[in-house]
């Protein structure tokens, strides 16, 4: 085991146990999304219910009237929270708010922070949109692999300012620091297990948690499953140079030849997929 990997594996024990103690500092998410997704949680929710509930945030308004006049092509433009929701149903919503919880995480006061998370989440972008774009083809659990790829790297924003903080009181004692290069090696060595665990903590949907939770392995017994779609994705996005930090191509090739196999996708629809995948990626971002 590396260096890098036996402290990620130390920092992410703890970090775990001060989530489970609730004694870890998460970001906290808008209070309009996080409501309306504990409404979901409730198969017999009514859309007036949710729709209450995001018609007192202005900027969840305009994101759901946004997301819904985009979803339909030619069709008449929505002008009402309640009419957007309509249009998108429970489990886009979901998706939805699902992305703007997981944007929030992203962003960072602290300016080494900040560049690391801008590069994240593009990552994470490209991730969601191509693990939904091969989920599809299966028409098999599309939306939960969107989700899930876009938090299949939470953990490090909040790993990353956990450490911000551990060095800060290590500068004022005095005490010597891991480099900015380790540091992030650090980060990117932390499992998606506490991606899951974060999840969990913000009380999102089971399924949701349970993807992130078995992405760190395909499911040979449940081959189409969102979990396998977004560790493929994942492994081709790295492929793709869009990630931050360091790429060990032959495992990540190794993922990809996997992943094919397991998923059955043909190589010139993957090329379609993957073909202009950071431009979409950074035009979904630009759109938020």
């Amino acid at each position: 085991m590396s260096s890098d990997a036996h402290v990620a594996q130390e920092l992410e024990r703890v970090v775990l146990a001060r989530i489970e103690a609730g004694s870890l500092s998460l970001p906290v998410l808008p209070a309009a999304a996080t409501s309306a997704l504990s409404l979901l949680r409730d198969p017999d929710v009514s859309l007036r219910a949710v729709s209450a509930v995001l018609d007192r945030d202005p900027m969840m308004v305009m994101l759901t009237l946004r997301a819904a006049n985009a979803a339909v092509l030619g069709a008449s433009p929505v002008s009402t929270i309640d009419q957007g929701l309509t249009r998108l149903g429970v489990v886009k919503i979901r998706s939805l708010l699902t992305e703007v919880c997981a944007r929030r995480v992203f962003q960072s006061r602290d300016p080494r922070i900040q560049r690391a998370c801008e590069g994240l989440w593009e990552h994470s972008v490209a991730v969601a949109i191509l693990a939904r774009d091969l989920a599809a083809l299966s028409g098999s659990e599309a939306e939960v692999a969107y989700m899930a790829g876009l938090l299949h790297d939470v953990a490090k924003p909040v790993v990353a300012a956990y450490l911000l903080e551990t060095e800060r009181v290590a500068t004022m004692r005095n005490v010597r620091w891991m480099h900015a290069d380790t540091w992030i090696e650090v980060v990117n060595e932390v499992s998606h297990s506490v991606s899951a665990a974060i999840a969990q903590r913000w009380e999102l949907p089971e399924v949701l948690v349970q993807t992130i939770r078995s992405i760190g392995e395909f499911d040979i017994s449940r081959r189409n499953s969102a979990g396998n779609y977004v560790r493929f994705a994942n492994a081709l996005v790295k492929q793709q140079g869009i990630y931050v930090g360091t790429v060990d191509a032959d495992a990540v090739a190794a993922l990809v030849m996997v992943g094919r196999s397991l998923l059955g996708i043909d190589e010139e629809v993957l090329q379609r997929m993957t073909a202009d995948l950071q431009n979409r990626a950074r035009k979904r971002i630009s759109n938020d």
